[in-house]
């Protein structure tokens, strides 16, 4: 079965998709990614596509799109199931109108803003509103007609969802009756857990997009227990990823975020290094799939203070919770697991469009 993954490798989860899916016997994967970052060419099993401006150079701007051109026709056709991430490399969908010519199945797997849109967002979770009216960094590309025009795309081409259990209630099961759902993946057995040897309790978070994640109220909250306990706090920012996950992995405690409803892959990160993680994670998503033993410490804007304390104050509880969380992630992150599972997807989507 041969199964092809394009055109984003957003956090690189296609890319570790694909070495996963080719330790499988029968199966053999390979990614068509757009993007300029040399470490998606990792592998035989990847091309990379770099996008090149017109006015800088027209001639090399030809080229590329040449070669854009002949390696999504030649992929697409040699594919037996097409696994799409995000939305078409194409202005005009020209690579979705190939696949349908060819009646190509397959599965589209949603992420975030691609689908997220702001009514939907408000009536699941209390706390979008207020991220909205603030400055959400994300809210000018989040808009219902972009999700149903994206959505109405490939339901059109015959392909089935793959989300998260937070995006999967973003879609529209008037077009889609049947979909999957996995969880983030990442190579669980690259994270090496370490004894935390800090003099002090050292709690970190990751504001990638501050207003998204909370990061306001998370340092109001680190400040005023500074003021009552012993421990030093760390954002990171502006840093290389490799120190950025030293530091996660000399951490004693992550904090996600408070605001979007749902853990991202930096979360299953920092379990994976056995650390305890504090995040909000909305009950829609807990009763969409998201299995019920996530030892993620589910915390709001108003008990973030209290759990983060007990945390703060009890290293066995430390130890515990991180425990937890490296054997979930083992068990529900791990990259092999998963492709196993997104082999037995690829085998009835097949199966249904022989049918």
């Amino acid at each position: 079965m041969k199964i092809l993954l394009l055109p984003y490798n957003i956090a690189s989860k296609a890319s570790i998709t694909i070495d996963a899916l080719n330790k499988i016997e029968g199966v053999e994967a390979k990614g068509l990614f757009l993007g300029g970052d040399i470490k998606q060419t990792i592998g035989e099993n990847v091309i990379r596509i770099e996008p090149v401006p017109f006015s800088r150079n027209p001639v090399k701007w030809a080229f590329q799109q040449m070669r854009k051109a002949w390696y999504f026709r030649k992929l697409i056709r040699w594919a037996d199931v097409i696994h799409w991430i995000w939305d078409s490399a194409y202005g005009g969908q020209l690579d979705i109108k190939y696949a349908a010519y060819l009646k190509k199945p397959g599965l589209i797997e949603w992420s975030g803003s691609d689908i997220r849109y702001r009514e939907r967002a408000i009536e699941l979770n209390r706390y979008m509103r207020d991220i909205y009216d603030r400055g959400y960094e994300y809210a000018h590309i989040e808009t219902r007609e972009k999700s149903d025009r994206i959505q109405e795309r490939f339901a059109r081409l015959g392909f089935f969802p793959l989300t998260t259990p937070e995006m999967n209630l973003y879609v529209r099961k008037d077009l889609f009756p049947r979909s999957y759902i996995t969880l983030h993946r990442l190579n669980v057995k690259d994270f090496v857990p370490v004894q935390s040897a800090n003099q002090r309790p050292l709690v970190v978070h990751a504001p990638t997009q501050r207003v998204a994640k909370g990061t306001d109220h998370i340092i109001r909250v680190v400040e005023e227990l500074k003021t009552e306990l012993d421990f030093d706090f760390y954002l990171l920012e502006n840093l290389p990823r490799q120190e950025a996950m030293r530091l996660v992995q000399q951490c004693d405690i992550f904090i996600d975020q408070l605001m979007l409803g749902s853990h991202g892959l930096a979360s299953c990160e920092a379990m994976a290094f056995g650390k305890p993680v504090l995040c909000y994670i909305m009950p829609a998503v807990f009763q969409n799939g998201l299995p019920p033993e996530c030892p993620v410490v589910n915390v709001t804007v108003e008990t973030m203070k209290t759990e983060l304390r007990k945390l703060i104050m009890d290293p066995s509880l430390r130890r515990e919770t991180g425990n937890k969380g490296r054997e979930y992630a083992l068990k529900y992150h791990d990259a092999d697991v998963i492709a196993r599972r997104f082999a037995d997807y690829y085998r009835e989507v097949l199966a249904l469009k022989k049918n």
